[in-house]
């Protein structure tokens, strides 16, 4: 067997010597704990990334589902976190033990896996897609109580001047793991049986997220003091919950300069899937395979991205993910046919971490010390409104004109909406 090329080896080798680096030098700190255990859950979240969360779209697909249905995957899910982001905000806030509470909701977040993986034997196949989009979608009620505390959880885990390096590090561990499995999903659904095979490695994924759920609760984080509280109405809770985000300049800033730019990029959500399956003709092996070649992208991209954002700053490098990411949709638009798939994906993977590595460390350089569930609530309502009306728009302008001059148009927006970073800091 000949070897691999260099350029297929040197993301990899460049992977394991950021993870070397992360802990060289005397013995293993309580952050160096936190973040062992941290990658360990980033790598079995790959296994879930790189099988249900990109093939489940595609199972609707093969099911039948219509674009609107394929819409309402992303739609509907963004609408409960905006339904639901500020109550239970309101009621994790209260939480002294971040990681007890994060761990109870995120454990029975994780059983409606179990329910997609069994809906086949009890739905006709006519109703099974619907069904399947409205469970998926229930699971976000526990999951937008879980993101503010995971996102909190994190930020007090790993000091800010080592955050950047360690999730670029991070995100190209789960890059890696998610392309090896794309790749032997796609195999595998091109033999296996319909729909079996998807429902196999849809239980190989929820093995893996119980996993992950037992590693990030290995995080050791001290608990919050809280304040006294006082009896209050539900209404003046929430009122008391939002007035400091309304009084905290930065975080005002945050929102308002991200907004326009979060709708713009969730235009083409559901637009992709239907420009493989059904404009191209793409097979479940080829977009296996594209999904690998992006997501070794994505780990170079990650690497290089958190290694530069402290010297570059965070919005630099969110522009200039921002702008790579509107490149592709504008691509893909024009592509002539499914084979191009895959060079393409290159351009994704190396773009999507600058937007990633920006976003993360701007959003909790705008979150007071100790606030940060609270003030990431928020950000979950703001940006899942935009998640809402992001793909509905996408494909309403499919509606009306076609796929890909849907995602032309979105590529365009995504460009022009980049404007609104001048709001945020530059030397963050």
């Amino acid at each position: 067997m000949e070897p691999l090329p260099m350029a297929v080896l040197s993301p990899y080798r460049r992977l394991v010597r950021q993870v070397r680096a992360t802990f060289v030098g005397g013995p293993p700190s309580d952050e160096d704990h936190n973040i062992l255990n941290w990658y360990a859950s980033t790598a079995l979240f790959g296994i879930v990334d790189g099988s249900m969360w990109v093939f489940l779209p595609v199972f609707l697909a093969r099911l039948g589902a219509s674009p609107s249905v394929l819409g309402l995957y992303t739609s509907l899910p963004a609408l409960m976190v905006i339904a639901f982001s500020i109550p239970t905000g309101v009621l994790v806030d209260r939480a002294r033990d971040q990681m007890a509470t994060w761990k109870r909701i995120a454990f029975c977040m994780r059983m409606f896996y179990p329910v997609v993986i069994l809906a086949p034997f009890f739905l006709p196949r006519a109703s099974l897609p619907l069904a399947i989009v409205v469970v998926w979608a229930l699971r976000v009620i526990l999951d937008a109580a879980g993101t503010s505390l995971w996102v909190a959880i994190a930020g007090r885990a790993v000091s800010p001047r080592r955050r950047a390096h360690v999730n670029g590090t991070r995100w190209a561990l789960l890059s890696l793991i998610s392309a090896s499995c794309q790749g032997l999903a796609g195999r595998w659904l091109d033999v296996g049986p319909f729909p079996g095979a998807y429902q196999a490695m849809f239980t190989v994924a929820f093995a893996a997220t119980m996993a992950e759920w037992w590693f990030f609760g290995r995080l050791r984080v001290p608990l919050l003091e809280r304040e006294e509280q006082v009896q209050a109405t539900l209404g003046e809770r929430v009122r008391g919950y939002l007035r400091p985000l309304a009084e905290h300049r930065p975080f005002v800033r945050f929102a308002v300069g991200t907004f326009a730019y979060r709708v713009a990029v969730n235009m083409p959500a559901a637009l992709f899937t239907l420009l493989w399956v059904r404009e191209l003709g793409a097979s479940n092996g080829l977009i296996g395979l594209r999904g690998t070649v992006g997501y070794v992208g994505l780990m170079t991209g990650y690497l290089f991205w958190g290694r530069t954002a402290n010297r570059l700053g965070h919005r630099r490098v969110l522009t200039a993910g921002a702008l790579g990411t509107a490149a592709y949709a504008i691509v893909s638009a024009a592509l002539p046919s499914a084979v191009w798939l895959v060079p393409v994906a290159v351009l994704w993977g190396l773009s999507a971490p600058g937007i990633d590595v920006g976003l993360f460390d701007l959003l909790l350089h705008a979150c007071p010390p100790g606030k940060e569930a609270r003030f990431v609530s928020v950000n979950q309502f703001t940006a899942n409104v935009a998640i809402f009306v992001g793909p509905l728009l996408g494909v309403a302008l499919a509606s009306v004109t076609s796929v890909r001059i849907a995602l032309a148009v979105a590529g365009a927006l995504q460009v022009v909406t980049t404007a609104g970073f001048r709001l945020l800091p530059r030397d963050v």
